[in-house]
């Protein structure tokens, strides 16, 4: 028990004397401790320092933990525990900021340890404020020493860079000087006159390499020695005189003087120094190019002034004659030119023509023929052949002439000729000859020159007075057209209408002088407003427009009409109308009584053609119920005797129809409404369909009707199939009208291409009847024209059929020709072009045509004799048949009967086809029949009604009266199965 105080007692003096010396330590110390999840816990113990330091009680920081001690900057909180301590303790820096706010910088060294079985951080913390602050002066005390430093480092530098530039710009310097030394040297070398220096005594101090090569040595061999030992005694003394003089007066000395042609200029420069010539720079220069360079601009300047001369005698001359005249003056002056010719080229280049001749021994100058024939040797043309100035002495004539090179035209022969090329822009228009006969020295160089410039010159001025001479005279021209002119005539200021000229036309046309006329502005003769003459005005200055009808004031007052044609040209740089009036009234009344005329002559034309329409489906109608009850007979069983009757009756049906087409037609053409429709077909089909047609004609009448063809079967062409058709019919129509016996015979070829698609159809259709008297051929292609027009004659006819061929062919842009003996019969031949289609067609030729499968078949016909026809027709083809009278009916027959193909007559009451079409096509009520094929069949035979019912939405068009096979054609074609 004893022991146990004891050991009491020992352990509290021991937590005595550790506190003693816990809360003596200076630094601060603080033991936290540290949380199961490792963050920092609250504080358990710290000493007096710390207490003392942070300014709070020892119960106030047991009751914190670090975090709340550490200031943010110092973030030593954030760093984990088991990281800061992984190595053992740790020394780091952090901020405590006290009770009161001051901050504290504190150097902390920790460590880990148990404590009761509780991990703990006992924390050693010092004050560093005063090693921070004397950190602080220590860094300014540096801060200023490294300022000082800099500064003085960078005074050395700046020291150091100076010096180096310095050194830098004396090793350039000196590199420039001796550069521009040797620069010196190098142009001093380089030039061509001769420098060098020598001394008082004339030792060689420097020379250049003109110098030295002129002298046969090298620089560096002449430095040091004499130059007079370099030149002749003579000359020497010369030079050595003058450098003597140069050297005592100090002044620069100057001479000339000339060697081997050669003229050379001297400079001797004195260099003086203290008062006295050291040396002398000598400089030396050949002037024997310059002074032939001046001598060449004095002699350029000369021709350049007798090129003026001759310019200016081209203004001053009135004709073509006194220019030359005054020319050979100049060349009298200049070259002592007093036999002197100028020939020129004609238009043609043929001849050439003396336009002057002044010779003392030749009285005229003929014209040269042929210059371009290489055997005439006429002396004159020597210069053109050889296109350059030629000059020939008397010996050298003479031998040429020996030698049949030249032909003299004259016995005389001169001392010395010479001749020169004219040119313009390097054609040459002629030439110029000057011949002595008493002279015989030469033309020098320089005169040659000049002479050659002077004709170029002479040209251009020829040129000039020949384009002043045409302009003279068109002027005169002009003025003699603009005064004697029946057309009245202005010419006008646009700019304000002024009327600055008028001719004699004009006075008597306004009944006024023309100083009256020409105080006028032009709108005050125009009675249109001032703004729309002006507008006219400026649409002529623009060439917008040209032509103007106007109504023009003459004196009384009288107003005329008249067509007004203006146009601008320019007159020194001014713009100005030039205006022909022209008096309309008269015209112009005619014109209207020509419209009236015309449009009467159009209303009567309308008329007849409404009438022929009319008259024309007044005949197709009964005629469609005639040849339709033919056609049904037809093919009835019958004898022999009534069938052929019946073929009869159909063929003169047939024909009626021809004639009634005819006329038609003819209506047509004179209107000039006739119009092609092109479209692909077989030429094999439309021939035979056209043989077979005639075929029972020409059988009843024993003749022979073959075709010959010599084409492609199988190719389309393109082209109106029923003009080219029409041709065909008439033409061979006429021939079984017209042949008794014998045959009739048509030939059909293809003429080689025109172009690729291209073809010219040949037909030639030959027969043995009666022929054409000569005396009619001319006009058997005339209107209602027969070879017989008397009331006995043999063959009828309306005299149509030819006369619609000629002008059927015409409108084809093709050609028919006619060839016929009386007696012996007649060929007719045409051309005509045609396009090629690709593919085949398929033609199928009358008598030929498959049937179309039976169909119900709604009949839309007014008038009964037709239906009834055709409802046979259409029943005997296999159809079933269901008939309406008008449009309104077979609109209301359509909801009651389910029909393939509706066949409509155009004409009829109530309501027409053309209305009943639209509204199958086009209303919401008829939509589910809109679909149904709908056939015209109509009286109706032009190309308008056709038209119209494919506008209304027709099908197919048959035109009354109508085949059997063409009925039977249109339905297979519409079948909508």
């Amino acid at each position: 028990m004893q022991d146990s105080e004891t050991l009491k007692s020992q352990l509290s003096q021991s937590e005595i004397k550790f506190r003693t010396l816990f809360d003596s330590l200076e630094d601060s110390v603080i033991m936290y401790e540290v949380l199961p999840d490792g963050s920092r816990g609250l504080i358990r113990d710290v000493n007096k320092a710390a207490c003392n330091r942070l300014g709070y009680s020892r119960d106030e920081l047991l009751g914190m933990t670090v975090m709340d001690l550490d200031t943010p900057e110092s973030e030593t909180w954030k760093t984990p525990v088991e990281v800061r301590y992984a190595a053992g303790p740790a020394l780091f820096e952090a901020s405590h900021h006290a009770k009161n706010g001051t901050l504290i910088p504190v150097e902390i060294n920790a460590r880990k340890f148990m404590y009761e079985g509780q991990e703990m951080i006992l924390a050693i913390c010092r004050d560093i404020r005063a090693r921070k602050e004397a950190e602080k002066v220590k860094e300014r005390h540096l801060a200023t020493l490294e300022a000082e430093v800099e500064k003085r480092t960078a005074a050395l530098r700046t020291i150091n860079n100076t010096l180096r530039t310095q050194a830098k710009e004396r090793k350039i310097a000196e590199r420039k000087a001796v550069q521009a030394e040797n620069n010196l040297r190098g142009l001093i070398d380089a030039s061509h006159q001769s420098i060098f220096m020598v001394d008082p005594d004339g030792v060689v101090l420097y020379v250049n390499k003109t110098v030295a090569d002129n002298l046969g040595s090298t620089p560096e061999q002449m430095v040091g020695t004499n130059i007079y030992d370099y030149i002749a005694p003579d000359l020497a003394a010369a030079r050595k005189q003058k450098l003597t003089q140069a050297v005592r007066s100090g002044e620069i000395i100057k001479f000339n003087d000339k060697r081997n042609e050669s003229h050379i200029f001297h400079t001797i420069y004195p260099i003086i120094e203290k008062n006295s010539v050291t040396r002398a720079a000598v400089y030396a220069e050949d002037l024997s190019e310059k002074l032939s360079t001046e001598l060449k601009l004095e002699q350029s300047r000369h021709i350049r002034s007798v090129l003026y001369d001759i310019l200016s005698h081209s203004q001053s001359t009135d004709n073509l004659e006194e220019l030359l005249a005054s020319i050979h003056q100049i060349m009298i002056k200049e070259l002592r030119a007093d036999n002197f010719h100028v020939a020129l080229i004609d238009e043609n280049r043929r001849q050439l023509t003396f336009e002057y001749c002044f010779d003392k021994i030749s009285v005229s100058c003929p014209s040269i023929r042929d210059i371009d024939d290489p055997d005439n040797r006429q002396l004159p043309l020597l210069p053109l052949r050889k296109n350059r100035i030629t000059q020939l002495e008397k010996a050298e004539i003479l031998a040429m002439q020996e030698e049949r090179v030249i032909d003299v035209p004259t016995t005389e022969i001169p001392e010395v000729w010479l001749g020169v090329p004219m040119k313009i822009r390097g054609t040459t228009i002629g030439t110029l000859i000057v011949q002595h006969y008493d002279r015989c020295d030469k033309y020098t160089d320089e005169d040659l020159k000049l002479f050659e410039a002077c004709s170029d010159q002479i040209a251009i001025a020829i040129e000039r007075k020949k384009y002043d001479s045409a302009i003279k005279e068109s002027e005169q021209q002009f003025r003699a057209l603009y005064e004697e002119n029946n057309s009245v005539m202005f010419i006008i200021d646009p700019t304000d209408g002024q009327i600055l000229a008028a001719n004699s036309a004009a006075e008597k046309m306004y009944g006024m002088p023309r100083t009256e006329l020409c105080s006028k502005f032009i709108y005050e003769l125009n009675t249109m407003s001032r703004a729309e003459v002006n507008a006219a005005m400026t649409r002529a200055r623009e060439k917008n427009q040209r032509s103007f009808i106007f109504k023009h004031r003459i004196s009384g007052g009288e107003v005329r009409d008249v067509e007004v044609f203006s146009g601008p040209f320019q007159f020194k740089g001014e713009t100005r109308l030039i205006s022909i009036v022209l008096d309309i009234t008269d015209r112009l009344k005619n014109e209207r009584e020509l419209s009236r005329a015309k449009e009467n002559a159009i209303a009567a034309n309308k008329t007849k053609d409404e009438f022929l329409a009319n008259i024309s489906h007044e005949i197709r109608t009964p005629l469609n119920g005639v040849m339709g009850m033919l056609q049904l007979l037809q093919r009835a069983a019958m004898p022999e005797d009534q069938a052929n009757s019946i073929n009869i009756a159909l063929q003169s049906s047939r024909n009626l129809l021809r004639v009634l087409d005819d006329i038609l037609d003819l209506s047509k053409m004179e209107a000039g409404t006739l119009i092609l429709i092109k479209s692909a077909f077989s030429l094999k089909g439309l021939l035979d369909e056209c043989v077979n047609l005639f075929d029972f004609q020409a059988r009843d009448k024993g003749i022979a009707l073959t075709c010959e063809m010599k084409i492609d079967e199988d190719m389309d062409y393109v082209g109106d199939e029923g003009r080219l058709r029409q041709v065909i019919f008439n033409i061979l129509g006429n021939a079984l009208k017209f042949t008794e016996t014998g045959s009739v015979r048509i030939e059909v070829e293809t003429l080689p291409e025109m172009t690729p698609d291209k073809r010219m159809l040949h037909f030639r259709i030959t027969d043995t009847g009666i022929g054409i008297p000569d005396d009619k051929l001319d006009t058997i292609f005339e209107s209602f024209t027969q070879v017989d027009g008397s009331l006995s004659r043999r063959y009828k006819g309306a005299g149509l059929g030819l006369s619609i061929v000629k002008r059927l062919v015409g409108l084809m842009d093709g050609s028919i020709n006619i060839t016929s003996e009386l007696g012996r019969g007649t060929s007719i031949s045409v051309k005509i072009p045609v396009g090629t289609a690709p593919g085949k067609k398929e033609k199928q030729t009358e008598g030929s045509v498959s049937p179309a499968a039976p169909m119900k078949i709604m009949l839309v016909e007014d008038e009964m004799v037709n239906r009834m026809m055709a409802r046979r027709i259409l029943e005997q083809m296999g159809h079933e048949i269901v008939c309406a009278e008008n449009g309104q009916e077979c609109l209301r027959m359509l909801a009651e009967n389910k029909v393939d193909v509706i066949l409509m007559d155009i004409q009829m009451p109530v309501m027409n086809g053309l209305e009943a079409a639209r509204k199958i096509r086009q209303e919401e009520a008829y939509r589910v029949f809109s679909d149904i094929p709908i056939v015209a069949l109509s009286a109706h035979a032009n190309a308008e009604s056709r038209r119209k019912a494919e506008k209304s939405g027709m099908n197919g068009y048959i035109c009354k009266p109508f085949e059997w096979d063409e009925l039977e054609r249109a339905l297979r074609d519409v079948d909508p199965r």
